[in-house]
């Protein structure tokens, strides 16, 4: 009996103590702009043991509290969210192109997850 309990002790925290964060990477566009989009098989879809949501949005097809939010910021834009907060954020330069590769969004996701 003594046995069970400490398993359960054990996995009870074991549980407790391996949740994994949610992850989400939001590009944001414009519909003029789609072609500078970064395509998905260039963002990362997993790290570590993590799985990372990728999506997207438009800015025409989103609210006004949104388009607010968002107005007169370069697009494209590469938003990272980790437990539903802003963490990072990556901007397009004038050319409206967002020139970011895979290897520097897991850098930026392992710094912030540490």
């Amino acid at each position: 009996m003594k046995y069970i309990l400490t398993l359960i002790l054990f996995l009870i925290a074991y549980i407790g103590f391996s949740q994994t964060k949610d992850i989400q990477l939001l590009q944001i566009n414009s519909s003029w702009n789609l072609k500078n989009d970064i395509p998905r098989g260039q963002l990362p879809a997993r790290y570590m043991a993590h799985k990372i949501r990728i999506d997207h949005a438009t800015i025409e097809n989103q609210g006004p509290n949104f388009k607010e939010s968002f107005s007169g910021k370069p697009l494209p834009m590469l938003i990272l969210y980790v437990d539903g907060k802003i963490k990072y954020q990556w901007t397009a330069d004038l050319s409206f192109k967002l020139k970011i590769s895979k290897g520097e969004i897991l850098d930026v996701i392992e710094k912030v997850l540490k």
